[in-house]
């Protein structure tokens, strides 16, 4: 689902998941945008963005550790399980709830 957002917002993207990579989707424009995205699902009410840093602690650790370009987005996608994605920036200093992800 994440996948088909992001083309579905005019960028290129490619799936990562399985492997190595902390992130399960780079994605990007020919505008320059870079976007990598680390996605999660849960069954559960996930709360407030503290709640979120300690819950995903060890994701959100080896996305910071990645050397990035400085205009490279990270984000952590969190499913509800149900109808609605919440999308939080991922910075050195901690995490940030934004309302989407361009």
């Amino acid at each position: 689902m994440a996948y088909n957002l992001l083309i579905a917002k005019g960028y290129q993207v490619v799936r990562c998941a399985g492997t190595q990579f902390p992130a399960d989707l780079i994605a990007w424009q020919h505008s320059g945008h870079q976007l990598l995205v680390k996605t999660e699902r849960t069954r559960t009410q996930i709360g407030n963005p503290a709640t979120v840093a300690m819950r995903y602690r060890g994701d959100l650790d080896a996305l910071r550790a990645m050397v990035l370009p400085h205009f490279a987005r990270v984000q952590l996608w969190v499913w509800d399980g149900h109808s609605t994605w919440r999308y939080f920036d991922v910075m050195a200093g901690g995490i940030c709830e934004v309302t989407d992800y361009v």
